[in-house]
């Protein structure tokens, strides 16, 4: 990849609970679930890409206002491309690494999208993703060659 937005082709990664810990002093699961911290996710993109940077955030979003908040955000300062990873609940849970839709179910974890939270479908995704039955790579394939089309990277990306 030789661009990113028009810089360089090193984005910033911003994943909503590993770098918002830092920031607080909540635990993972208070920060995960609150708005507060969902929509200062998009603060925090917003900033970067006002420096200059290429960002990229991975955050569980489940409410459209809430989006919409960031992409105006954002788009102060450079493209907003929102993919949506179309999962269904059945599978976030069987991915789930920490056990957290168990925790839910079990009543120990209370306002988890999904379970007792709800999730609004974005209504206008540049891309809708879907995961199930995909490869990881194969799944990376679909996002570049749809940031390419939209002309947000370029370069010959390799997923």
């Amino acid at each position: 990849m030789d661009s990113f937005f028009g810089l360089p082709a090193h984005p910033l990664l911003v994943h909503g609970v590993t770098v918002l810990l830092p920031l607080a002093a909540l635990g993972a699961i208070v920060a995960a679930v609150s708005p507060t911290w969902r929509e200062r996710i998009g603060w925090v993109a917003s900033r970067l890409a006002r420096a200059g940077a290429g960002v990229v955030v991975s955050a569980i979003s489940p409410y459209e206002e809430a989006r919409q908040r960031a992409r105006a955000l954002v788009e102060e300062h450079a493209p907003f491309v929102l993919v949506h990873v179309a999962t269904s609940i059945e599978e976030c849970e069987r991915r789930d690494p920490k056990g957290l839709y168990a925790r839910a179910h079990a009543g120990e974890i209370e306002g988890f999208t999904g379970v007792d939270d709800p999730y609004e479908m974005p209504a206008s995704p540049e891309l809708t993703l879907e995961t199930e039955g995909a490869t990881a790579d194969a799944s990376a394939a679909v996002v570049l060659a749809r940031l390419e089309e939209l002309g947000v990277v370029s370069g010959g990306v390799v997923a």
